[in-house]
């Protein structure tokens, strides 16, 4: 028997109230894994503060203090690990997904915040830096492949990279790809970290 025509209006109708309740409802659902993503992070908080007292104005006189830089990554590596593998199969792919994108993005945060305004570098410590830095995302991407680790470590990618080079104007090699993620004037906030470049060279620096 085929449906007539007020059966398939009522249909539609249906339809319709099913998709005006489910759209707020996944307005919630990632509101509230956002905010669980961002109450997880406390975990991390011990790894957080141990980036924070490294000092990362190194020479190559210190070249026994190299792998204790690392230990910070150890740290959080650890944490996150436990909490990822505990929850990945409480949740369903989809909500496990989004939360993982919620808290990667939230970690790479919070780790520039550290990098921007608690530490001063030299060529060595940004190298080292990024050394850390490419370990996590590596291990990350590797390990829980259901979010773009990479694409959502990009800004804290190029920051290591710009610490890491041998003067301010290598940095103009790098300008337009830089300024995808970067403001001119964060570019040059990241460079005045470095404790050996010139205040001058690096405001000189812009296209």
């Amino acid at each position: 028997k085929s449906s007539t025509p007020g059966e398939w209006e009522r249909i539609s109708h249906c339809l319709n109230e099913i998709q005006d309740t489910s759209q707020p409802f996944e307005h919630c659902s990632h509101n509230s894994l956002r905010s669980f993503a961002n109450s997880s992070l406390q975990l991390v908080d011990d790894a957080l503060t141990l980036l924070s007292s490294t000092s990362f104005e190194l020479d190559d006189q210190d070249q026994e203090n190299h792998d204790s830089l690392d230990s910070w990554v150890h740290h959080l590596l650890t944490e996150v690990d436990h909490l990822l593998h505990v929850l990945k199969p409480l949740l369903v792919t989809s909500c496990f997904r989004a939360f993982l994108n919620a808290f990667e993005e939230s970690l790479a945060l919070r780790i520039e915040v550290v990098l921007l305004n608690e530490l001063r570098f030299t060529q060595l410590g940004g190298l080292l830096l990024e050394r850390s830095v490419r370990r996590i995302v590596f291990h990350l991407s590797t390990s829980f492949p259901e979010a773009p680790c990479r694409e959502l470590f990009g800004r804290v990618l190029q920051i290591a990279m710009m610490l890491s080079m041998e003067s301010p104007s290598e940095v103009l090699d790098y300008w337009n790809d830089l300024l995808e993620r970067l403001s001119e004037i964060e570019i040059k906030r990241v460079l005045s970290l470095r404790a050996d470049f010139r205040v001058a060279d690096v405001n000189a620096l812009g296209r």
